[in-house]
């Protein structure tokens, strides 16, 4: 089993370019995944869903979901207790 890049491939998943494998299994199918994400698919199986080919909404995407796990949280201010003035020695 040789497992080969496939020049100018793109992810279907995470759209990153020349990250694609291929090779054939113990049972005889096409085989291809991607090493930037983890992305596995046997070519006899139904096609997976794509993202849109422009990276720039890709990274939107990701941006989006990320804004949206950030849990915000309130900051407290505290005020010192007054201090006495130094003594003049």
């Amino acid at each position: 089993m040789v497992k080969r890049f496939i020049a100018g491939a793109v992810c279907p998943r995470c759209a990153a370019m020349d990250k694609i494998r291929a090779w054939t299994n113990e049972q005889g199918k096409q085989v291809r995944d991607c090493v930037a994400c983890g992305f596995n698919e046997a070519l006899n199986d139904p096609p997976a869903p794509e993202l849109p080919a422009n990276r720039m909404e890709v990274r939107k995407q990701q941006d989006q979901a990320a804004k949206a796990a950030v849990k915000e949280q309130p900051i407290k201010f505290y005020k010192l207790p007054k201090r006495d003035p130094k003594p003049d020695s």
